[in-house]
C-alpha cells in the first residue's frame, strides 16, 4: 500500500482466484440471463493509491487523452465541465490532452491525427457519453449520432492496433444499461443512442488479447454524484478490462417495495435462467390479428413460423391468425427451406390461418411506415429475424461493412419501433428482435456484436415506457442455414468448442425457458462444459480470458436459503434494473441461520 495511503484492508479481486463455471450449473442448460451483481472496489485516492493489494509503491504518472462529452462526465474545454479530472487521483497524472470537437463535426482524419503515435497510457472515449436529446422523436437523429461515434470507434481501433501507442482504452456510455422506467420515460430514447457500444467493445476486448486492455463503462445519467467512481474506473489497474461496469447512482433517502436502488458499482455476470423462470409468466399466442417476421424467407424465420402454427394447435380455441413472411425477395431457397414453407402452408389451410410471402425491405424507413401504416392497427405480433454478416476482423474491418450489418438489423428495428410509436396497435402483444451471443464478444464479428447490442437497449427502452419489446441472444443453430450443409470435419470442429451447435429442437426449448422469465433480454446457445473446464487451465491470463472467467461464474447464495430466499438473495445482489423484472415475494429480510454465522446480503460467494 502506498506509504500515507488509508489503511483499509486488502481486497482480493475476483479475477485472482478464478474457478471458473461450474459443469453441474451449465450441463443442460439452454437458456441463459446477463446479469449486473454488485462487486464492491475501493475508489483510487489522490494519492495515488492501488487498495486492492499492497504494491509498496504509488504508481507512475500517466499520459491521458480525453475525447470528451458535452455531458459533463469528461472534462470539456469548451463547455467548462471539470468531470471525472476533478476526481482523478493526481499523483497518477502526467499530461491530459481533451480534445472537445464534438463527435458530428470531427472528421475521421482529424480524430486518428489526434491520437497519432504519441504513447498514451490511457486513452479515454467519451464520445459515446453524446447521447441524443431526450425530446428527440426522430430515429434518423439518434441514427446520425450513433454512426458517428461508432465509425470513429472503428478509427480508434484499429489506429491503436497499427500503432501500438496505447495501453489502456476506456469506452464510457451514458445511461445505455438502464431499465429504471423512469429514466427511460425522462430520458426517452436517447437511451439507446450507444447502446451498441457494449458489443463491439466486447469483440475488441478479444481480438486485444496481448493488448491494449479495453475497460467498458456505463455511466449514470446523474454522473455528477459519481464523478470519484468514474475516475476510480479509468485509473484503476487491478482488473482493468477484466468486467464491463454499470456504476448506478444513489437511490432516494427511503427506498421502498417499488425502487429499490442500490449505489454502487456493478459488474456483468452469466446465470442460468433457471431461478429467473420461477416468474412463470405464460406466454399465449394471440387469438386474432397479424403477425409479421421479417427475414421471413430464411430458415430461421420458417422456424419460428413452424412454432407459432405448433403454438395454436395446443390451444382448445382457433387462432384465424395472419402471418406475414417478409423479406425484400421473397425467394425461398431450395430444400429444407422449400419444404418448411410447403409445411407452413399446409399448417395454416389445417388452422384457418392466412399465411403469405410478402417483399418489403425494412432497412428503408418509407417502406417500413407505409407497410405498417397499412397493417395498422391489427398488428399483434412482430418477430425481427432479419440480418447479414459482413465478418473481418478489426484491422480489416471497413465502415461500409458496419453499415450494412446496421441497416438490415439494428436500424430495421428502429424503423418498425418509429412506426408503432406513430400507428397505434393496441394489441400488439409481442415484438421479437434476434439478437446474437456476438454480443458477449466475437472475434471477427466487431459490426454484428454492436448492431445486436442495440437492439437489446431498444428492448430495454421499450419495456421502460411499457411496452413490449424483448431480444433473444441466439447462438449457433445447427439445423438451419449454413449450418445444415457443413461438411463433418468443420461441423466436428465447432462440436469440440466451447459453444457448440445447437438442435431445432434444443433452440425451441431455450425460447420456451427464456419466454418464462419474461425479461427484455435473454440468451439461448449451449455450452460444451468438457470443452471449457479443459481449457480453464490453459487460459493465459490477460484481460480477454479473465473476462471470460469472470462472465461465466456464478454468485450462489447460501446454500441453507429455501428457492424463495435464494431468490430473495439474488434480487438483493442484482441491480435495480431488474428487481423490477424478478418475482416479488412476502418478506424483505433474510431468514438468520442458527449460529449467527450468516452475515446478510454481503455474504456471497463464486462457485
Amino acid at each position: 500500500m502506498a506509504e500515507n495511503g488509508p489503511k483499509l484492508p486488502p481486497i482480493e479481486l475476483n479475477v485472482e482466484e478464478t474457478k471458473g463455471p461450474s459443469k453441474k450449473n451449465l450441463e443442460g442448460s439452454m437458456c441463459f440471463v446477463t446479469e449486473w451483481y454488485r462487486e464492491r472496489l475501493p475508489h483510487e485516492y489522490c494519492n495515488g493509491s492501488i487498495l486492492t493489494r499492497d504494491r509498496g509503491h504509488t504508481p507512475r504518472k500517466e499520459n491521458i487523452l480525453i475525447f470528451a462529452d458535452s455531458c459533463g462526465v469528461c472534462p470539456n474545454e469548451k463547455t467548462g465541465a471539470e468531470g471525472f479530472m476533478g476526481s482523478a487521483p493526481q499523483d497518477r497524472v502526467g499530461s491530459v490532452t481533451v480534445i472537445s470537437t464534438p463527435p458530428l463535426e470531427m472528421a475521421v482524419k482529424d480524430f486518428v491525427a489526434a491520437i497519432g503515435t504519441t504513447p498514451w497510457d490511457i486513452i479515454v472515449f467519451g464520445y459515446s457519453c453524446e447521447n441524443v436529446s431526450k425530446d428527440c422523436t426522430d430515429v434518423q437523429e439518434l441514427i446520425k449520432l450513433q454512426e458517428a461515434v461508432q465509425e470513429l470507434w472503428l478509427a480508434m481501433m484499429q489506429h491503436i492496433q497499427i500503432a501500438k501507442n496505447c495501453n489502456r482504452v476506456v469506452i464510457l456510455t451514458l445511461g445505455a444499461h438502464t431499465a429504471e422506467p423512469l429514466e427511460h420515460q425522462f430520458y426517452g430514447i436517447g437511451t439507446v443512442t450507444h447502446a451498441n457500444m457494449i458489443g463491439c467493445t466486447n469483440t475488441a476486448r478479444l481480438e486485444f488479447a496481448e493488448g491494449p486492455r479495453v475497460h467498458y463503462v456505463d455511466c449514470p445519467q446523474d454522473t455528477p454524484s459519481m464523478q470519484l467512481d468514474v475516475a476510480s474506473e479509468v485509473f484503476r489497474e487491478e482488473g482493468f478490462g477484466t468486467n464491463n461496469v454499470l456504476l448506478n447512482p444513489p437511490g432516494p433517502d427511503e427506498p421502498n417495495e417499488e425502487n429499490e436502488t442500490v449505489e454502487g458499482r456493478y459488474v456483468q455476470r452469466q446465470m442460468t435462467s433457471r431461478l429467473y423462470q420461477e416468474r412463470k409468466f405464460r406466454w399465449l399466442l394471440p387469438k386474432k390479428g397479424t403477425i409479421l417476421i421479417t427475414g421471413g424467407n430464411g430458415s430461421l424465420g420458417l422456424i419460428m413460423g413452424k412454432w407459432l402454427q405448433a403454438k395454436a394447435t395446443e390451444s382448445p380455441y382457433s387462432h384465424p391468425l395472419t402471418i406475414l413472411f417478409l423479406s425484400r425477395s421473397t425467394k425461398i431457397s431450395p430444400g429444407e427451406n422449400q419444404r418448411s414453407w410447403s409445411e407452413i402452408q399446409a399448417n395454416a389451410t389445417r388452422l384457418g390461418m392466412t399465411v403469405e410471402q410478402v417483399a418489403c425491405d425494412f432497412s428503408n424507413p418509407s417502406a417500413v411506415s407505409e407497410f405498417i401504416a397499412k397493417h395498422s392497427p391489427n398488428i399483434c405480433g412482430i418477430i425481427h429475424s432479419a440480418g447479414v454478416l459482413r465478418d473481418s476482423t478489426l484491422r480489416n474491418q471497413t465502415w461500409e461493412k458496419f453499415k450494412d450489418v446496421f441497416e438490415s438489423k439494428s436500424h430495421a428495428a428502429l424503423y418498425i419501433h418509429d412506426a408503432l410509436m406513430k400507428h397505434s396497435n393496441p394489441d400488439l402483444y409481442f415484438f421479437w428482435m434476434f439478437s446474437s451471443i456476438a454480443v458477449l464478444g466475437s472475434p471477427g464479428q466487431s459490426n454484428y456484436s454492436a448492431s445486436n447490442a442495440m437492439l437489446d437497449g431498444l428492448a430495454r427502452y421499450r419495456r421502460g415506457i411499457g411496452l413490449p419489446g424483448t431480444t433473444i441472444q441466439w447462438g449457433a443453430w445447427g439445423e438451419a442455414g449454413m449450418a445444415a450443409s457443413l461438411d463433418a470435419v468443420n461441423r466436428r470442429r465447432v462440436d469440440e468448442g466451447p459453444m457448440p451447435y445447437f438442435t431445432n429442437k434444443e433452440g425451441l426449448k431455450g425460447l420456451e425457458a427464456g419466454l418464462l422469465t419474461d425479461l427484455p433480454t435473454f440468451s439461448v446457445f449451449k455450452y460444451n462444459t468438457t470443452a471449457i473446464l479443459a481449457q480453464q487451465d490453459q487460459l493465459a491470463e490477460v484481460a480477454a480470458t479473465q473476462f471470460f472467467q469472470n462472465f461465466v461464474q456464478k454468485i450462489a447464495a447460501p446454500k441453507y436459503l429455501d428457492q424463495c430466499g435464494r431468490m430473495a438473495f439474488l434480487r438483493s445482489m442484482t441491480a435495480p434494473s431488474k428487481m423490477l423484472l424478478c418475482p416479488r415475494f412476502t418478506f424483505r429480510e433474510y431468514p438468520q441461520k442458527t449460529g449467527g454465522d450468516y452475515q446478510g446480503e454481503d455474504e456471497y460467494h463464486y462457485v
